[in-house]
């Protein structure tokens, strides 16, 4: 079923457009590499806030209020471009294990973000007693995995099937 519809997506007008002009993959990949190392430095910051390795200086609360639109703005952009290369090449993306771990990865640290800031949004003064909260560093720490992770897989998307 995924395979056909990869098949009828390739074939689309739009697909075929992105797949024959020359600047269009390469263009979106950058936007896209780009977006991503910045999503991942500005979740990186958060993290090490978290783990009370820089930041101190700041509330958790400030941090959030301050990076967090951030990501959001940074995800638009990487999932803008990913859909780009995604209708180029279908199957290529679709069908691909690593593609695949890489939307789960995300989804993952997506709503672990969302988590986090609701949970700041409820109790800002308490998310600032960090440095002895264990929950927040094992927030940081599986953030940080996932982003290493999505990093990794993405490019793996080039060299596996």
């Amino acid at each position: 079923m995924i395979q056909e519809f990869c098949t009828w997506l390739s074939n689309t007008p739009v697909s075929i457009w992105i797949q024959t002009a020359n600047w269009v993959i390469p263009t979106s990949q950058s936007i896209h590499i780009i977006a991503i190392s910045l999503l991942a430095a500005v979740m990186l910051r958060m993290d090490a806030r978290l783990l009370g390795a820089f930041g101190r200086n700041q509330s958790v609360a400030e941090m959030a209020d301050r990076y967090v639109p951030w990501t959001w703005r940074l995800l638009l952009i990487a999932l803008a471009t990913g859909i780009i290369q995604t209708v180029a090449e279908p199957t290529r993306q679709l069908m691909n294990p690593s593609f695949r771990w890489k939307m789960f990865l995300l989804v993952v640290v997506l709503a672990l973000t969302a988590l986090f800031v609701q949970q700041v949004r409820k109790n800002a003064v308490g998310w600032d007693r960090l440095p002895t909260s264990f929950g927040a560093k094992i927030i940081a720490v599986v953030s940080i995995c996932c982003w290493i992770s999505i990093i990794l897989l993405g490019r793996w998307i080039a060299y596996t099937q």
